[in-house]
């Protein structure tokens, strides 16, 4: 993968802000329906922990989500919905993906928002936004996009040209199917240890801080095997 500043599309959204702040334009509105129970997007495979999903689909009563972990969700998705065009969601191979936007000549993009700092920021430390950008590119059938990130601490936008391998995304599609049929077959035997990247989710310290760091944890905890088993007794 080779990544690239890109000024122009930074400054595409940052024209987006001006003219909302003009009240010269608004962005169209697309509604999502209410995602089954079962059925797998994109989100639950691109490497953080897979737990979640699970609980939700095999608990009749999962712990709500805190106030924290709303707000910076609905911070992110405030941005998002007021800068992307929002492309009607896209069905592959059983998979959801919902591209956040697509600027012709300059490609399609996805967009992110983090209170981490633009100065500490580094790629390689989220490989989860990088998985779902290949899987956006397997499903368009190209070899790069843009992704814009929103630094909210520092208050500036940057965005990114990312480059990839057809080898690359092919590569990351097929993690994501094999991920997939786990995912399924877990919620059909009833069995969460099968889903073997929530691992990945345990070094990231996923359990402690949610998603998003700051939080206050994940909502799971009370109910989570994995937590409870191999979490748990080692604070």
């Amino acid at each position: 993968m080779k990544y690239i500043e890109s000024l122009e599309v930074a400054m595409i959204y940052l024209n987006r802000i001006r003219d909302l702040m003009m009240g010269k334009t608004s962005m169209k509105e697309v509604s999502y329906p209410p995602r089954p129970i079962g059925e797998v997007h994109a989100s639950h495979l691109d490497g953080l922990c897979p737990l979640q999903a699970y609980y939700e689909w095999t608990l009749p009563d999962v712990p709500p989500h805190d106030g924290n972990t709303l707000m910076n969700f609905c911070t992110g998705r405030m941005f998002e919905h007021q800068l992307a065009t929002e492309l009607p969601p896209i069905v592959k191979d059983g998979i959801q993906l919902t591209l956040d936007d697509d600027l012709g000549e300059d490609g399609i993009c996805e967009l992110k928002f983090t209170k981490g700092y633009l100065k500490s920021f580094q790629m390689s430390k989220y490989p989860w936004w990088i998985c779902r950008c290949k899987q956006y590119c397997k499903v368009r059938e190209v070899d790069w996009m843009n992704l814009a990130v929103g630094f909210l601490n520092d208050v500036v936008l940057k965005a990114w040209r990312l480059e990839f391998t057809q080898e690359e995304i092919d590569s990351n599609w097929d993690t994501c199917l094999n991920r997939r049929d786990l995912l399924l077959e877990s919620v059909r035997i009833k069995d969460p240890t099968i889903l073997t990247w929530y691992k990945d989710a345990l070094k990231r310290k996923q359990c402690s801080w949610g998603v998003w760091k700051g939080g206050k944890g994940c909502r799971m905890k009370p109910v989570c095997h994995i937590y409870n088993t191999e979490v748990l007794p080692s604070l």
